[in-house]
């Protein structure tokens, strides 16, 4: 994936007024605003905790799915999908976005914890050593909500089950 993407605007460098120092100050400025929004849109994540509280989904198993993706077309159409819609849609995505993504799940029975699941690097990089654009997370509730995360870029992740919803929380992580 280069620098530039079509229809972004970093791609409209060419189409700028060429007028003296004007032209390079704006080229300047449109280059290192390319290249924060290339580092930004990195998405990297160290490890995950998982918490089901003793009421989680009313007493019923949760099924989570961290969804890190690739591909940053799926990105928009993953964060207007309510949990329900991933779970009953991830078999068509991985049809449509091959290699657009990977899924790390869990089925989390009430009053239970994983102990904290290290990410790596494998995960952050699909086979053809494309990066990691974005992650979210899904919970299967049996109520309604979207019950949907885009995660931010952090160390570590905490998520606590609850009855109807999830909580998120950082975690400093030990090197």
């Amino acid at each position: 994936m280069g620098m530039f993407r079509q229809g972004s605007f970093c791609g409209g460098v060419a189409a700028m007024r060429k007028t003296g120092v004007g032209m390079l100050v704006a080229l300047f400025a449109v280059l290192n605003g390319c290249a924060a929004e290339e580092e930004s849109s990195v998405f990297s994540l160290t490890s995950i905790q998982l918490t089901a509280d003793r009421d989680a989904n009313g007493n019923r198993p949760v099924a989570v799915d961290l969804v890190i993706v690739y591909d940053r077309g799926m990105i928009g159409a993953l964060s207007g999908l309510t949990a329900a819609e991933w779970f009953d849609r991830k078999d068509q995505f991985g049809r449509d976005f091959e290699n657009g993504f990977a899924v790390m799940g869990w089925e989390m029975v009430p009053e239970n914890s994983l102990p904290e699941t290290t990410i790596g690097e494998g995960p952050l990089k699909n086979a053809e050593g494309e990066t990691a654009q974005a992650g979210f997370l899904f919970a299967r509730y049996a109520t309604p909500g979207a019950h949907r995360a885009r995660l931010e870029s952090r160390s570590g992740l905490r998520v606590t089950l609850g009855r109807d919803g999830f909580t998120l929380e950082t975690v400093d992580v030990e090197n």
